[in-house]
């Protein structure tokens, strides 16, 4: 039962085999969201740099949800 909810809840690129690498990309009604970027096999220096580069072109990787200040101002 537990392998085949695994398989389920995988992403299909990694049942694959095929690497691949989630940057924020905005928010959703306050809630983050992620950029999956997916390569090709043995891709994964190139997939860095990518995501590394759009990190450096966007803003996204350093914002926080509103969930995350209402927890800690209230610490």
């Amino acid at each position: 039962m537990f392998g085949e909810m695994a398989d389920m809840l995988a992403e299909p690129s990694s049942m694959a085999g095929l690497p691949g690498i989630s940057v924020p990309c905005g928010f959703i009604d306050g809630l983050p969201i992620g950029l999956d970027i997916i390569g090709s096999q043995y891709s994964e220096a190139k997939l860095l740099q990518v995501a590394f580069a759009y990190e450096q072109s966007t803003s996204w990787h350093i914002k926080k949800p509103k969930i995350y200040k209402l927890i800690n101002e209230k610490n």
